[in-house]
C-alpha cells in the first residue's frame, strides 16, 4: 500500500500513545486523525473516510471491541466495504487476539511496536480487506 493519500484514524485514550502512533505514521508517509475514545471514533468515522483504523482495546466508556462492532454495523447498514481495523494493545495474550478478530478487527499489534512492524501490519490488513471485498463482489 502506498501511504501517500492514505488516511488512518488512531483511536486511543492515552495522549502519549496517540502521539507516538501519529509520529510513526507521519514518518511512514500516512496522514492521520485522532480520537480519544470510542464515541469520538464513531463520530469521526461517520464524517470521514479512513483507509485503516488503529484501535486501542482498553478504553473507558466504550472499549475498542464495542467500537469495532458498532463500526461494522454502520458499514453493513450503509453497504460500505469494511475498513481495516487493527487492534492495538499491550496485552499479548492469544485469547485477546481471538476476541479482537471475533469483534471484526482485521489485525492485531502489540504495544510497544516499531514503525516497520506498524507499516507491515497496516499493509497486510489493507491487502486482506481489498482481497476479501473483491472476492465478495465476484460472488
Amino acid at each position: 500500500m502506498n501511504p501517500n493519500n492514505q488516511k488512518i484514524l488512531i483511536v486511543d485514550d492515552n495522549d502519549a500513545n496517540r502521539l507516538v502512533a501519529g509520529l510513526m505514521l507521519e514518518m511512514l508517509g500516512y496522514s492521520h486523525e485522532d480520537a480519544c475514545d470510542g464515541p469520538q471514533a464513531l463520530r469521526r468515522f461517520g464524517k470521514s473516510h479512513y483507509d485503516a483504523i488503529l484501535m486501542d482495546i482498553q478504553m473507558p466508556d466504550m472499549d475498542g471491541l464495542e467500537t469495532t462492532r458498532r463500526i461494522r454495523a454502520l458499514e453493513k447498514d450503509n453497504c460500505q466495504s469494511p475498513v481495516p481495523i487493527i487492534a492495538m494493545t499491550a496485552d499479548a495474550a492469544r485469547i485477546y487476539e481471538k476476541k479482537c478478530l471475533e469483534a471484526g478487527m482485521s489485525g492485531f499489534i502489540v504495544k510497544p511496536y516499531t514503525s516497520e512492524y506498524l507499516a507491515e501490519t497496516i499493509e497486510s490488513a489493507v491487502k486482506r480487506s481489498v482481497t476479501n471485498f473483491e472476492l465478495a463482489a465476484a460472488v
